[in-house]
Order: structure tokens, then C-alpha cells, then sequence
């Protein structure tokens, strides 16, 4: 009996100490699965902070701007201001049409009348020109001397347009924003020369190429030893709609950009964040028409689609003033580009707005601020 005791005994203790281990090694389990579990959760939440925190940064960098948008009433615009804009738009895309290589007459007869606008103005402009193909072509240069000949600020704007439109907003309406500069910064006592040029092929199948207008332009300036401080491009620039869902983005922009298409667009690089800044505070400042603006890495691509590409490619602070183009104006590239859909009262704002801007600009930059 005793014996039995002792065998019942010992197979207790031996069961007891089974369940026991048993039970420790499902707790060490559950342990090792909770803590996995846990592991996974820090994971993601610091994924995500990480996330939100990257954005947070991107926006403050890239996108937040000085200065409030504009968003009241515009009122009445300068009427002498827009007939100017709507004249200069309307010669060029009604009277003398598509302007490309493949109508080298009519890319002449753009240059002269620019030319001639120039001088109407007060200008004594000149002419580079290179060889495309068979043909000569010319960008149409003026300059307003600086007071202190130090250094250039070059404000320009394609006036080529692509076959089979007579581009009104792409680009005309920004050839008729430089006239309108020329004509109200002509008397600006500025330290730096300002530079007033019209490129010629900006568009297909010359953008990037060693024959793009501005190409050509800054590899002359620079061969002359010349400092281009700043550079602006005005890019389609005439299109302006209040409803909403007129406007559209790249993937991702929406998140951060309003869905009224009825701003201008400052767009900068990242070198050129000082310039856009400058720019877009100054027009703040003065403009009654809403603005937004950007300074982001190349790698967006849309950001580099004019001139101010082929001063980027020299290390020169640029920016591109621009509607957003395609991203608003349906009739991009289009026949339907004509001069009756744009918005010349916008355009005016837009011109007092700009010449208060550039104004700023030049005073803050030279300050050193």
C-alpha cells in the first residue's frame, strides 16, 4: 500500500509538474505572440508618424507659401490694361495665327510685330537668331539698363505655338503679359537690367534641344560672361474659370490645392524657392486675383515644362507664372484656343499684381533680405 502511495504520489507530482510546464510554455507563447503582436503595431505607428511627418515637412517646404491668397471680390480692372492684352493676344492669334517652323512666315511676322511692340514702348530691341532646320528664326530681345549693371533679371515668354492652333492662352496671353510688363516696369529704377525677351520654339519638337529658344539664350548670355540673377517664364496665363472642379492636378497635388480654377500658379524648383517666395509675397501684397505656388524637386515633372527649364539646366534661380495650362484649359492645344476664351479682366489684375511682384522681388534681392 505504501509502495502505491508513493508511486500515486510521484505520478502527481509528475502530472503536476507537466500541466505546470505546460502552462509556462503556453504563457511564454502567448508572450512571444503578444509581443510579436505589439512589435507590429510600433511597426505601423511609427510608419505612420514617419508618413505624416514627411508630409507635414514636404508641405512646409514646398508648398507652404507667404503671405494670404486672395479671395475677396476683384472689382474692375485697369480698361486700358485689358484692351492692350486683348489686342496683343488677338494680333497674334488671330492675325497672324498658328506660329511654328512649319509656318516660317508666320513665325516672322511674330517676331516683328513684337519687335515693333517693343519699340511702341519706348524699347530698342534686337534679335537673335539661330538656324532651325532650313529655317532662321529669331528670339526678339529688349533690354531696360540697371542703375548698378550688376547682374540680370530676364522675363520672357514663348510666342510659338503647336500646329493646328492659334494659341491664344498657350502662349499668347504670356506675350502679351511681357509687352504689358515692358510698358509698366520701362520707367522702374531697378539695379539690375531687366530683360524682356520672346522665345521662339518652346514647344515640340524643340523643347530640350539645343535649337529651344531659351536654350540658345542663356548659352549666348552666359558666353558673355553675363549674371542672370533671377528668370521668369510667363506661361499660359489668360484662363480663368469660378466653378468648381475646374481645376485639376498630378496624382496627389488635389490633397493640397484648391479645386476652383481661378488662381495663378507661381512654380518653382527647389534651388529657386527664394525667387518663388519673393515672388509670390510681393504679389499677395497687391493682386485682387487668388495665387498659389510651389518650389518642388525636379523629379515632379510638370513643374519644368517651359523656359525656365533651360535656365534650371544652368544652375539659375527661375520660375514659371503659369494658369496650369492643360491642367485647366480644355482647349489646350486645341483649335478652340482662341482669344474669346480668355479672361482679360483677370489678366489685368494679374499685370498689377505681377508688376508690384517684380518689383519686390528686385528691391528684396538686391537688399540681400
Amino acid at each position: 500500500m505504501f509502495r502505491w502511495r508513493c508511486r500515486q504520489v510521484k505520478l502527481q507530482s509528475v502530472f503536476l509538474s507537466e500541466v505546470l510546464r505546460a502552462v509556462v510554455t503556453a504563457k511564454g507563447g502567448n508572450a512571444r505572440r503578444s509581443g510579436a503582436m505589439i512589435s507590429i503595431r510600433w511597426f505601423f505607428v511609427c510608419a505612420l508618424a514617419v508618413f505624416v511627418l514627411s508630409v507635414l515637412a514636404a508641405w512646409f517646404w514646398y508648398i507652404k507659401m507667404p503671405g494670404t491668397s486672395y479671395s475677396g471680390e476683384s472689382g474692375i480692372a485697369d480698361a486700358a490694361v485689358e484692351n492692350r492684352l486683348r489686342r496683343d493676344v488677338s494680333a497674334l492669334s488671330e492675325t497672324i495665327g498658328e506660329r511654328h517652323v512649319g509656318r516660317p512666315g508666320s513665325l516672322d511676322e511674330a517676331a516683328r510685330w513684337i519687335s515693333q511692340r517693343f519699340v511702341d514702348a519706348g524699347l530698342s530691341p534686337g534679335f537673335e537668331e539661330f538656324a532651325t532646320g532650313s529655317a532662321t528664326v529669331a528670339n526678339v530681345v529688349a533690354d531696360v539698363p540697371g542703375t548698378e549693371g550688376d547682374g540680370v533679371v530676364v522675363i520672357g515668354a514663348h510666342y510659338d505655338s503647336v500646329p493646328g492652333s492659334p494659341g491664344a492662352d498657350d502662349n499668347a496671353s504670356g506675350v502679351a503679359m511681357m509687352l504689358e510688363l515692358a510698358r509698366s516696369l520701362k520707367g522702374f529704377k531697378s539695379p539690375y537690367t531687366l530683360r524682356f525677351v520672346a522665345f521662339v520654339n518652346e514647344e515640340a519638337p524643340w523643347f530640350g534641344t539645343s535649337e529651344m529658344g531659351s536654350i540658345q539664350h542663356v548659352a549666348r548670355a552666359l558666353d558673355r560672361n553675363e549674371k542672370i540673377v533671377a528668370m521668369l517664364s510667363l506661361e499660359t496665363l489668360g484662363f480663368y474659370q469660378d466653378e468648381d472642379a475646374t481645376q485639376h492636378y498630378p496624382d496627389g497635388f488635389e490633397v493640397f490645392y484648391p479645386s476652383t480654377g481661378n488662381f495663378v500658379s507661381f512654380v518653382g524648383n527647389a534651388r529657386s524657392r527664394t525667387l518663388v517666395h519673393q515672388m509670390i509675397e510681393g504679389f499677395r501684397q497687391r493682386a485682387r486675383l487668388p495665387s498659389e505656388g510651389i518650389a518642388a524637386p525636379e523629379l515632379v515633372r510638370d513643374i519644368s515644362r517651359s523656359d525656365q527649364f533651360s535656365f534650371w539646366r544652368e544652375g539659375i534661380p527661375a520660375m514659371m507664372i503659369t494658369d496650369t495650362a492643360n491642367f485647366r484649359n480644355p482647349h489646350y492645344h486645341l483649335s478652340t484656343d482662341t482669344a474669346a476664351t480668355l479672361n482679360y479682366s483677370a489678366m489685368a489684375h494679374l499685370a498689377d499684381g505681377l508688376t508690384h511682384a517684380i518689383k519686390f522681388m528686385i528691391e528684396s534681392r538686391f537688399s540681400g533680405d
